[in-house]
């Protein structure tokens, strides 16, 4: 999936939480071990609560698509 461009076929609601999901993930990158990543993702699940662990670790794991860096980790 490349960044900034809704998939075909997906929802604007879908489109929504997977950009929130996205921007969580991005957030996480600043965390320096697992316990701060988690408080992260725990603060900002408090504001966007569509937001799912197992969406966000998809995106970890799939390389936090970057503004500019296409899907690519950078």
């Amino acid at each position: 999936m490349l960044y900034g461009v809704k998939p075909e076929g997906m929802t604007a609601a879908d489109w929504t939480v997977e950009c929130q999901c996205r921007h969580v993930a991005r957030e996480m990158r600043r965390g320096r071990n697992s316990t701060e990543r988690g408080a992260i993702f725990d603060r900002w699940q408090k504001q966007l609560p569509a937001v799912t662990r197992a969406r966000v670790g998809e995106i970890w794991r799939e390389g936090v698509p970057m503004p500019g860096n296409g899907r690519g980790n950078g």
